[in-house]
């Protein structure tokens, strides 16, 4: 009789999140990442472990960064992350204002 082998737990992630943050199916992602939509459910599901290589992947698909997948959820708007996420939609000269004010506020407080 063949022994079930135990796969290590896995913490919680933000994958489906994501994918609904970005308006795609499984079906859709999963083409786009290059797996069944069977293996993404699963991934999501946290049934069947996650590759770096599933990450790369889906963080492309995803237009993320690869450890936000695993460590932010994208639909909590009210959290510092969605600042982060309109700084990227404005011009770099916009973006150097912006840090300059963050910065003397730091510097400020200290």
């Amino acid at each position: 009789m063949a022994r079930r082998v135990e796969r290590p737990k896995r913490g919680p992630t933000f994958l489906r999140e994501w994918r609904k943050h970005r308006g795609l199916t499984q079906e859709e992602a999963a083409d786009q990442i290059e797996l069944s939509q069977a293996t993404l459910s699963r991934i999501e599901t946290g049934t069947y472990p996650y590759t770096q290589d599933f990450l790369e992947k889906a963080a492309l698909a995803y237009t993320c960064e690869p450890a936000e997948l695993i460590m932010r959820d994208p639909l909590h708007t009210d959290t510092l992350w969605s600042i982060v996420d309109q700084l990227r939609e404005v011009p770099e000269e916009e973006r150097i204002r912006v840090r300059a004010v963050i910065e003397a506020m730091i510097r400020k407080t200290n």
